[in-house]
């Protein structure tokens, strides 16, 4: 099949009436965001399956759902009072191996009432469109198909349903196309894309006339038994064995999907492992790093107060002053010297009175003369004892008066107290010894200040250098996670599945063994049953049953082994097929890509993975690969089988399929399109801007058909809403 031309008349973006011709090869729409390429899709889809898109809702809908959101605002805007706005999008096909013309148009039409306020008005909007099919044939004129069930003849024709979804689609609907969550997606492709169902209804049918022909003869050789109890015996044991085995191998069926699913999801961890386990690694690190800035933290605060600590505690307060402590020395020696000298001069002076009273205490003893003769000598003015003349106080006369007073001296002694007004000798002493402590100190005072200030920046230094190192693993933790989607808390979690998953495929593994075991017991029972019942038959078994029995026997085997072959021999062709785009597509990428393997799994179904030359599998593949891996293996399920014509019948159609793809990858992906199908339309904006690429484009793609840019038009300062919205199509 092959797209002619697809007119769209006021539908969305596109006012009035807008034509795109198109030819064998890649056709290409080219335009910014919003300029209306999607909408363009839309039309193909809106054409033959009344359905758009909704980018809203994320979901396809119908024309009773949208109404009126699918004709034009220009034309809505301009359409007068009481008129009419028709939307009309026709496609024309073009079938060269019949010389065929199919013309489908869908319309769809609304009604402005009249509210009689010009700036109110509403509008008639019918729930359903209407859909007209032309069919010309050879040289013969169009005619009207109005027959329901040949138009859905005509539109399966053209597009088969089943076929749709992988030809023509949108770019983030690949991943749902191959799906690599979904083990029977490329199971589902390869079913829908190629002849193996024809070998599936074989294998069907050799089941049934085995069964049919299988429960023929038990009957026979009941009937020949010549022991029917024995052989009931043994027939419902056998029947018991059938249903063990079907039983058994439905059990083998859902451990096969346990076991694949596990395989898978372990496959996906394995992505993820790597970089869970390093995210819980750094965390570890982190958790311990912390520990020591805060070790760190309370080290340095401990040293910084030990500052204010030492000042008094160590002497560091009176660093410097340790002349002060020599002069204070010689000025308390001064003190001592004069309190020394004064207590000389006090002991010299008592001892000179004690030589005074020693005299006067040999002189003259006490009473001596009698008081009573002293008084009389004062009144006579005259001494007894030398007769000498003492006039009235006179020193003589005075001299004898003392010996009325005479009291027997004592000794004299040295009193310290004596020795100053206030005598601080104690205190200043105590000062003094203080000053002489502090002065040994001080000696190490500067070491002990450098020590302190060397571990300060000693264990500032190792801080800055463990905030550095916990900078850094925090970083590395981020980058993990940005890289791998991947959280903190969610890296345990993905640790623990992945242990998880691992026992439970070991798990799986001992039920499948099991199980096998016990259904290959139980056939070679039945085995051992078939001859105890051959035994048992009396007579002859008609030849003409045994043999049917035993070709249809050979007939299942054969349909079975036949079926997985040739199945076998397609998904090595499409493999091959499937590398071969990939790596065209590749092929001016530096990167490093792998190889396409569909690995088969447990259950029986395919997966695409990618494998580097020793066979390992390559994880963490960016979004780019996995589209091109999938868009490879679609292609390879249309191209490896030629006799689906799929190639030569049907067109891709995709809006934004290189939306994730580099320049080199976008040029490889238009290359391998242009090679593969007979005839593509690709809605794309990253030929817009980007010239250079576009001049590759013209080049590098040979099989290039027709090329448009698109673009909107709206007047200078009309941005705001969409009343004079258009699209202006220029062909290149």
């Amino acid at each position: 099949m092959l797209i002619k031309s697809i007119t769209l008349t006021n539908f969305q973006c596109y006012f009035g009436e807008k034509i795109f011709e198109f030819s064998e090869g890649l056709n290409v729409i080219i335009g910014d965001n919003g300029a209306g390429k999607s909408k363009l899709y839309d039309a193909f889809y809106w054409v033959l399956y009344d359905e758009i898109f909704d980018s809203t809702e994320r979901k396809m809908r119908r024309t009773n759902e949208v109404k009126g959101k699918l004709v034009s605002d220009k034309a809505r805007f301009l359409c007068e009072s009481g008129g009419e706005v028709e939307t009309i999008v026709e496609v024309v096909i073009y079938n060269a191996s019949r010389d065929e013309e199919y013309t489908i148009a869908r319309t769809y039409s609304i009604s402005r009432i009249d509210t009689g306020n010009q700036s109110e008005y509403k509008w008639r909007e019918p729930s359903e469109s209407i859909r007209i099919v032309f069919k010309r044939e050879k040289y013969l004129t169009a005619k009207l198909v109005k027959d329901p069930s040949e138009i859905k003849m005509i539109i399966r024709k053209i597009l088969p349903s089943d076929i749709m979804p992988y030809v023509w689609f949108q770019g983030e609907q690949v991943d749902s196309l191959i799906d690599f969550k979904n083990k029977e997606t490329l199971t589902d492709a390869i079913n829908v894309l190629s002849d193996i169902k024809e070998f599936d209804f074989f294998v069907n049918v050799s089941k049934r006339a085995f069964e049919s022909a299988d429960n023929e003869l038990r009957k026979e050789r009941r009937r020949l038994s010549i022991d029917n109890g024995k052989s009931d015996g043994l027939e419902n044991e056998k029947t018991r064995l059938e249903k063990t085995i079907e039983r058994k191998e439905k059990e083998l069926q859902d451990f096969n999907e346990g076991l694949t699913y596990a395989q898978e999801r372990q496959d996906e961890l394995q992505g993820q492992f790597d970089a869970a386990e390093k995210i819980q690694t750094l965390n570890r690190e982190e958790k311990q790093v912390t520990i020591d800035l805060q070790r760190l933290d309370d080290d340095l605060k401990r040293l910084v107060l030990s500052v204010n600590k030492n000042l008094f505690n160590r002497f560091w307060a009176v660093k410097g002053t340790e002349h002060l402590v020599k002069l204070y020395e010689e000025k308390f020696g001064t003190y001592e010297k004069r309190l020394l000298e004064k207590k000389v001069e006090q002991e010299k002076r008592v001892e000179i009175e004690n030589e005074v009273i020693k005299t006067l205490q040999m002189r003259l003893p006490k009473n001596v003369p009698e008081p009573e003769y002293v008084r009389w000598m004062l009144e006579e003015q005259r001494c007894l004892v030398c007769d000498r003349e003492a006039l009235t106080n006179s020193e003589p006369w005075l001299k004898i008066k003392e010996l009325l007073e005479y009291k027997e001296p004592k000794p004299a002694q040295t009193k310290t107290t004596q020795l100053a007004k206030h005598n601080f000798q104690e205190e200043f002493k105590s000062l003094y010894q203080n000053g002489l402590r502090m002065q040994n100190r001080m000696a190490d005072t500067d070491e002990e200040i450098r020590e302190l200030f060397d571990n300060i920046n000693k264990t500032r230094q190792r801080r800055s250098q463990v905030n550095e190192q916990l900078t850094h693993i925090r970083s590395q933790i981020q980058e993990l996670i940005n890289t791998s989607s991947i959280s903190s808390p969610q890296s345990a979690n993905i640790l623990n599945e992945f242990k998880g998953q691992q026992e439970k495929i070991r798990s799986l593994d001992k039920q499948i063994q099991t199980c096998e075991h016990e259904i290959e017991q139980a056939k070679n029972r039945i085995k051992e049953i078939d001859r105890e019942l051959k035994g048992l038959t009396k007579g002859q078994i008609s030849p003409t049953l045994m043999e049917k029995v035993e070709v249809l026997e050979d007939f299942k085997t054969i349909a079975t082994s036949t079926r997985e072959r040739v199945f076998n021999r397609l998904i090595r062709q499409l493999e091959a097929e499937a590398n071969k785009h990939y790596t065209a597509m590749t092929s001016e990428n530096k990167a490093v890509r792998g190889q396409i393997s569909l690995v088969k799994q447990p259950n029986g179904n395919y997966m695409p993975k990618i494998h580097d030359s020793e066979g390992r599998e390559m994880h963490s593949i960016n979004d780019s690969n996995i589209i091109l891996i999938k868009m490879s293996v679609i292609m390879a399920i249309i191209s490896a089988k030629k006799s689906t014509a799929a190639t030569q019948l049907y067109p891709l159609i995709s809006d934004a399929p290189t939306s994730k793809f580099t320049e080199n990858y976008t040029i490889g992906f238009c290359r391998t399109v242009s090679e593969v199908f007979s005839q593509s339309i690709i809605m794309s904006k990253e030929f817009y801007l980007n010239l250079a690429l576009r001049e590759r484009l013209f080049k590098e793609v040979e099989k290039l058909g027709k090329v448009y840019i698109i673009e909107p038009s709206v007047p200078e300062g009309g941005r705001d809403n969409r009343n004079d919205l258009e699209t202006i199509i220029t062909k290149i």
